[in-house]
């Protein structure tokens, strides 16, 4: 949990006006496949950043995946898939590849001097993944034909609220207190009995108050927070801890709930980030560099070019859809009034499986769906 705080926060995009989205737990699973073919030195970076072995990754893999005989999932729909694209040219070493087979991350022959097939390739397991949610990952044009590896994975999240939205009506987003940055939204209402908090710890106006919209079944939730002090989002996430997230997580299971008047924007998340510099900076550096970072994957020298990772967010009146597609080239308040939390201003969110203790998607809103303006008649 704190590497996936500390991830959304190095990869916090410098356009503070933008919606962005990412799931850190995916980026940690994907990086663990390589935890076998890893040197010593590039080892133990991984094992003091990811916080995560390949027992870890195995349980992860089990959680995100309904064992057979189990209820299904409500009517949430939750899929993870992954999958490594091997260039003809490298040869792998047999205890990596027993590696891969016991972590059941499937391997498939990839031609990536044929540029346009191996985009094709890859962009289609990519919609197949996805629900068609993510059409493009790559291009022919960013397919490197001397690449070795490419390591993907995807997850997949469709949710129905446990409690639907009454009614939609048109509202206004301020993106930061200016008149001339006033959108028109679809603003959603719901008033309803939720389990809510605050981070803040002393009087000051610091910390976040939340509330906990739960999906259909109450395994999953989406978590949403609001600063404290209005239009100071960006300040206050850049000061949340996992340790702040911990203590929401045991104040929603004090299951001690107090009326709340929710007003939402509809909205739809799209974005692509860049995670080389953010994983530079939280301490994985070896695996980008040239001394030989996965000597036990093959006998060629080879190292990771670039971490990317592209998400899809939308929510409406009946749920959530939301999904991302990682690649690697070789991511209680108590109160007895009723409590209006109003997103007309930025806002984050944190998309939870608690029964696993799993952040599935940490987003920022600042750009919710606008409502297109009527044509003259």
């Amino acid at each position: 949990m704190d590497f996936s705080v500390k991830l959304f926060q190095k990869a916090f995009p410098s356009d503070d006006a933008s919606n962005y989205i990412i799931s850190p737990l995916m980026v940690q699973s994907l990086l663990s496949y390589l935890y076998d073919g890893a040197s010593n030195a590039t080892r133990l970076e991984m094992e003091s950043v990811l916080r995560l072995n390949m027992n870890d990754l195995r349980d992860i893999d089990r959680a995100l995946k309904p064992q057979s005989g189990q209820e299904p999932l409500t009517k949430n729909k939750l899929d993870s898939a992954s999958q490594i694209f091997k260039s003809t040219t490298i040869e792998l070493l047999p205890a990596f590849r027993e590696s891969l087979k016991r972590n059941r991350v499937p391997l498939e022959e990839m031609d990536f001097s044929n540029p346009r097939y191996a985009a094709e390739t890859i962009n289609n397991w990519a919609k197949q993944q996805t629900r068609e949610r993510i059409l493009e990952v790559v291009d022919e044009q960013s397919i490197d034909p001397t690449t070795k590896l490419l390591l993907m994975n995807a997850l997949y999240f469709n949710g129905t609220w446990m409690y639907k939205f009454n009614k939609t009506e048109r509202g206004s987003f301020y993106v930061n207190g200016q008149p001339a940055q006033r959108s028109a939204v679809k603003m959603m209402f719901l008033t309803k009995d939720l389990r809510n908090g605050n981070t803040r710890t002393d009087d000051s106006s610091s910390g976040m108050y939340w509330i906990e919209l739960p999906y259909d079944g109450d395994r999953m939730s989406m978590i949403l927070m609001l600063p404290n002090e209005r239009f100071q989002l960006d300040r206050e996430l850049r000061q949340f801890r996992a340790a702040h997230l911990q203590t929401i997580l045991s104040e929603i299971e004090l299951d001690e709930t107090s009326k709340v008047r929710v007003q939402l924007p509809e909205f739809k998340a799209e974005s692509t980030v860049s995670l080389v510099e953010p994983l530079k900076k939280l301490g994985i550096a070896s695996m980008f560099g040239d001394r030989k970072p996965f000597d036990q994957l093959s006998n060629d020298d080879v190292k990771i070019s670039d971490v990317k990772q592209k998400s899809f967010l939308t929510v409406n009146p009946h749920g959530t859809v939301a999904t991302s597609v990682t690649t690697a080239t070789v991511i209680p308040l108590s109160i007895t009034h009723t409590l209006d939390f109003k997103a007309d201003q930025p806002f984050a969110l944190i998309i939870m499986d608690k029964q696993n203790k799993l952040p599935l998607f940490f987003a920022k809103i600042s750009q919710p769906l606008k409502v297109k303006a009527a044509k003259n008649q």
